[in-house]
């Protein structure tokens, strides 16, 4: 009679071409995880990218400020000195001065075509019925090429 003891395989012990196939599952899973952390880079350089672009026109601005604002009510005359203070083209500025709540008419009226590039200045003479010693508030739009606008106020004495 032959002995049995041979014939049956240990408990725990793993089958030949088992441990095989085993080892080949050990590759796949590390290709896997090889690949998902490739693409993690890849799309978190991609999501760096789209934001840091997007950050960079969401802080382009209009600005401007009134460097100078004289009005000569002897002789009629306002002069302006604008800046630029943003970054992006202002090509239109319109200017409304008003005394005691009323709008007083300027000549040239309306919007002004200019362009003040970011930084630069833009002086400008306005004709109108001026009173010496009244207080006029001068209030200027300007537009950008980028369709945005801003408004810079200022208030002064006649001379």
């Amino acid at each position: 009679m032959r002995s049995m003891k041979a014939a049956i395989p240990l408990m725990g012990a793993p089958h030949p071409s088992r441990a095989t196939a085993h080892r080949r599952k050990a590759i796949s899973e590390m290709l896997a995880i090889i690949i998902l952390l490739a693409l993690t880079v890849v799309a978190g350089v991609l999501v760096y990218q789209i934001f840091t672009g997007k950050a960079g026109v969401a802080s382009t601005n209009t600005t401007v400020s009134i460097q100078s604002a004289y009005i000569s009510g002897e002789n009629g005359v306002m002069t302006l000195t604008i800046q630029n203070t943003g970054s992006n083209i202002i090509n239109s500025l319109t200017v409304t001065v008003y005394q005691g709540g009323s709008t007083v008419s300027i000549s040239p009226g309306g919007s002004q075509s200019v362009s003040i590039t970011p930084g630069s200045s833009w002086s400008g003479t306005f004709t109108g019925s001026f009173t010496p010693g009244t207080q006029y508030t001068i209030i200027v739009q300007a537009s950008s090429s980028t369709g945005s606008s801003t408004t810079a106020t200022v208030t002064v004495t006649a001379n």
